[in-house]
């Protein structure tokens, strides 16, 4: 009798309202389900050269501060992070990318996205208006969505963020959210007038710019640009950064570099959800960047990378002229876009390369707000260059023979997208 009583007690009690959660988790879901682990196959972009990562010299100096752990426990005590991690994370990016901070404007995080999700959920209230490029990285849209703000897609184009064009649509922005460097996923340097230009925006309307300067290192045979931060000169600017590209993938710490003024509400927004990252691994990390280990590690993955993009660039010019056309942005990063025909549907595509057994990322996945022209974001990092050939030639076989594709060759109009 107490069974069937309590069987039939279930429903008494109403489920708790989420409220608005579901809507929000609507519009953030479609680009998370498709961060499902499955078997790597190429040219899944985003991954590094597993071959060549310096894991020998990751787990000795991992295994040299667990043996440390005890005696350098009270290090780990500041919630801004390890002091030895931001003091090497400041000379890093003060000698490569000219940014100007001090280790008490540094905080670690769990990587970029928990940087992201912090100056969204700290820095604005619900409703008030972001720009983000568009195409753009769909994780920053996740976190400004969970935040409740308003995003306002802005163009690109080689310059970078269209200014001008946004301006017309909200003119008074609380936050810009840009990746100069390597614009995602497009891969175009922000040329000196538009940065300058942001920067006047910033402090006309007492805004913040994220500035989220991924794969800054690996430029192949320029010098990198001048960071936003390095420019500012009224404190607009948030510098974003992590290691989970240039030092080994399942390491999940990232840091911002923020003005002296928000620090303290940043670093007890962070306390409320965590910490610090693991310590060890922090530890590790400032002796890998201050030994040099970093810089030469960055050094030799270059020459590796600008290997195998050019060997994916030669293969789709061989294989796939009429039905991809490679997008130039200046030899940048560990992937890059390549246009389908006008009119081709980019998730079609990418399902038809996946039949084939190699594995891309339609353009439209990367969109706020629908582009002109479809494409696909196709990794060479992570991959010997014969297997990219071999990849290659099997994607643009199952693009003509699945696809409706026309004949023609391919526009080499300069910005297909807008």
């Amino acid at each position: 009798m107490m069974c069937k009583h309590l069987r039939s007690s279930r429903n008494i009690y109403p489920i708790p309202s989420l409220h608005r959660k579901p809507r929000i988790a609507r519009r953030t879901a479609p680009y998370a389900l498709q961060c499902v682990a499955k078997p790597i196959r190429p040219l899944r972009p985003g991954l590094p050269d597993i071959e060549n990562l310096p894991l020998d010299i990751w787990s000795r100096l991992t295994a040299k501060h667990w043996r440390r752990a005890a005696s350098q426990f009270y290090d780990h005590a500041d919630s801004l992070g390890y002091l030895p991690l931001r003091k090497a994370i400041c000379d890093y990016i003060s000698g490569l990318r000219g940014v100007r901070c001090e280790p008490d404007q540094v905080i670690i995080t769990a990587g970029a996205q928990q940087a992201l999700y912090l100056c969204a959920k700290t820095l604005l209230d619900p409703g008030e208006s972001v720009w983000m490029e568009n195409p753009g990285y769909p994780r920053a849209k996740m976190a400004f969505s969970s935040a409740q703000l308003r995003v306002v897609p802005v163009s690109v184009d080689s310059y970078g963020i269209n200014s001008v064009a946004a301006s017309k649509k909200c003119p008074a922005p609380q936050m810009i959210y840009v990746t100069p460097s390597f614009q995602c996923p497009l891969g175009y340097a922000m040329s000196l007038e538009r940065r300058f230009d942001l920067l006047r925006i910033a402090a006309k309307n007492n805004a913040w710019i994220l500035e989220d300067d991924y794969f800054s290192e690996f430029r192949y045979g320029t010098s990198p640009v001048a960071s936003l931060q390095s420019l500012d000169r009224n404190e607009r600017v948030i510098y974003i950064g992590n290691f989970s590209k240039n030092v080994v993938p399942f390491l999940r710490i990232g840091f911002l570099a923020a003005p002296k003024s928000i620090v303290h509400l940043l670093r007890l927004a962070r306390t409320s959800v965590s910490r610090q990252p693991p310590g060890i691994d922090q530890a590790a990390l400032a002796e890998f960047i201050a030994d040099g280990h970093l810089d030469r590690h960055i050094r030799a993955t270059v020459h590796i990378y600008r290997e195998r993009r050019q060997t994916l660039v030669d293969a789709i010019c061989q294989y796939g002229d009429g039905v991809l056309e490679v997008w130039e942005a200046g030899g940048v990063g560990m992937y890059l876009v390549a246009l389908l025909p006008a009119g081709v549907d980019d998730r079609s595509a990418a399902k038809a390369a996946s039949a084939a057994g190699v594995d891309v990322v339609p353009l439209s996945n990367f969109a706020l707000r629908k582009l002109h022209r479809g494409g696909l974001v196709l990794g060479y990092s992570g991959y010997a260059p014969p297997l990219i050939r071999n990849a290659a030639e099997r994607l643009c076989y199952a693009l003509f023979s699945e696809l409706d594709v026309p004949t023609h060759r391919l526009s080499t109009s300069r910005h297909p997208l807008r």
